[in-house]
């Protein structure tokens, strides 16, 4: 790699890295407002708390690198344009395209890392999110049952323990009467049970060691049944004041079970949409890379700044026409395909025009330059040419023979000093 190139990547990483870490603060600070609660939880170990960050981290990560990389482009285009840099580098010989390489060569590591987060870490967070929820319920339901209590938190169910053991996770005589059907309860009796999660996360499983189940049917008494078991598992519906940890559907299938769940079933507009969703979110990594340079070359004429405010506005725009599109797409206005990457096409298109011989003759023009000095108070618009400065050189009036009598008036503009100033003479050679 050139020296160029590092010099650009390592301006533009210290920009990025500032970016991805406001922009994380930002997607997580809601996460952890809904999650205080379970956290103040005396249950939850350190371990948990980590375990719970790292798996909501990938989806956070999906919005936050491309947005990054949008900043970090932007923001170190601005710094060099701004400090005339870019200028240097034209008067060298280095062209827009030579420009062009290390931006698109950071774009295409940002989306790598996207696709990383997208195609295999959204997966993964999600089925660790489910695990633990029901790791958590668990030890949740065991930490508030009460021995010798009966307990009607679970849906059509009264559950009865004698005592709790092992930190409430093993339970001794234990009394389960099931009234989903009020004509034929079930009670089920043994005498030790060991809590063990579900990786649904769900239901509460139980595992009963040495016990009997008994099923009345009907009004009849002699209509009445006894089964014995040395080990039987049993699933509980989870209480409705257990922990509850939202996982986005279909966030835990791979981009072939979604490709799969894709072609049938009633919700395949839904499914396809989150499949196109994974690959268009990469992808506009790229496109902030076609776009960053001529829209951080205004900051030549409008300061530094304008690459934060360019940064902060395309994002909300590409940010509203995604989920627009998104929406549409899965409600079935626009197919899904096309809705997904909406965005994307604007950006493109925005990315080419402003690459192509029109944008560039729009500027020779002078018509953005009218438009930035519009927007500033107390500076009228200049119609074109070069900024107004001190002149360095006099320049006389000369009047013709026979219109002031063939004298020759100079006046004297701004010269190298004040006591410069003088009059010239001219020949009375006749001036068409």
């Amino acid at each position: 790699m050139k020296l160029l190139d590092r010099y650009i990547l390592r301006e533009i990483l210290g920009y990025a890295l500032l970016g991805l870490g406001v922009f994380l603060f930002i997607l997580m600070t809601p996460e952890v407002l809904r999650l205080s609660e379970l956290l103040a939880q005396e249950t939850v170990t350190w371990n948990q708390v980590g375990r719970l960050f790292l798996s909501v981290l990938p989806e956070k990560l999906t919005w936050a690198v491309p947005l990054s990389v949008l900043t970090g482009l932007l923001m170190g285009m601005s710094r060099l344009a701004a400090d005339s840099e870019v200028i240097a580098l034209h008067a060298v010989g280095v062209g827009q395209g030579r420009l062009l390489r290390p931006l698109l060569l950071f774009a295409v590591l940002g989306a790598g890392l996207t696709t990383l987060t997208t195609v295999w870490g959204g997966p993964w967070g999600a089925r660790t999110l489910r695990a633990l929820q029901a790791e958590l319920a668990a030890g949740q339901v065991s930490y508030e049952l009460q021995p010798r209590v009966f307990d009607e938190r679970f849906p059509s169910r009264i559950l009865y323990v004698q005592d709790t053991e092992q930190g409430g996770t093993r339970w001794r005589g234990v009394f389960l009467a099931t009234v989903r059907e009020p004509m034929n309860p079930t009670l089920t009796v043994a005498e030790s049970a060991l809590v063990l999660p579900d990786s649904a996360g769900r239901t509460l499983r139980l595992q009963l060691f040495n016990g009997s189940t008994h099923t009345y049917l009907g009004r009849a008494t002699e209509r009445y049944s006894v089964s014995s078991f040395a080990e039987n598992i049993l699933s509980l519906p989870l209480p409705t004041s257990a922990t509850n940890l939202e996982v986005r559907r279909n966030a835990e299938l791979g981009l072939r079970d979604l490709w799969a769940t894709s072609q049938q079933g009633p919700a395949w507009r839904t499914v396809r949409a989150d499949f196109h969703r994974r690959l268009a979110l990469p992808a506009s990594c790229l496109l902030f890379g076609l776009v960053a340079l001529p829209m951080g070359m205004l900051a030549q004429r409008s300061g530094r700044a304008v690459g934060f405010v360019l940064a902060v506005a395309t994002a909300l725009a590409y940010y509203f026409i995604f989920l627009l599109g998104d929406r549409l797409g899965r409600q079935g206005d626009l197919w899904p395909g096309p809705g997904v990457w909406l965005a994307n096409g604007v950006l493109l298109l925005a990315g080419l025009f402003v690459l192509s011989p029109a944008s560039r003759w729009l500027t020779s023009t002078g018509w953005p330059r009218c438009l930035i000095a519009c927007g500033r108070p107390g500076r009228p618009p200049r119609r074109g040419g070069p900024p107004p400065g001190p002149a360095l050189l006099s320049l006389p009036r000369v009047t013709a023979p026979g219109r002031a009598g063939g004298a020759c008036r100079a006046r004297s503009m701004s010269t190298w000093s004040a006591e410069s100033s003088s009059t010239s003479s001219c020949s009375s050679a006749p001036w068409s």
